[in-house]
C-alpha cells in the first residue's frame, strides 16, 4: 500500500497540521528567545519586531479564600460554569 492510497479523514488531517504547527512553533519560540536576549527593535524587511518587557500580577485565589476563611459553599454561588469544547489529537 502507498501512501498515496491512503484516505485521510479530518482526524488525520488535523493531525497532520497539529504536528506541522508544533515544529514552527518550536522555530519560532527559539527565534522569540534569541530577540529577547537581545532586547529592542529588530528590523527586517518584511517585518519588525519589538521585544517589550511587562510585569503581571496573578491573585491566588485559593489561598485568599482560605485566609479569609471563605467557604466552599461561598465560592461556589459566585463561579460561573460554562461548557467549553477541545478537540484532543494524538497519533496512532
Amino acid at each position: 500500500m502507498k501512501n498515496n492510497d491512503l484516505q485521510l479523514t479530518q482526524a488525520d488531517q488535523l493531525g497532520a497540521l497539529l504536528a506541522e504547527i508544533a515544529i514552527l512553533d518550536e522555530k519560532a519560540e527559539a527565534i522569540k528567545k534569541a530577540m529577547r536576549d537581545v532586547g529592542g527593535v529588530h528590523e527586517g524587511v518584511l517585518f519588525r519586531s519589538t521585544v517589550v518587557e511587562s510585569n503581571r500580577a496573578t491573585t491566588d485565589w485559593k489561598a485568599l479564600c482560605k485566609a479569609q476563611n471563605i467557604g466552599a459553599d461561598i465560592i461556589a454561588t459566585h463561579t460561573k460554569v460554562t461548557a467549553v469544547y477541545s478537540v484532543k489529537t494524538t497519533s496512532k
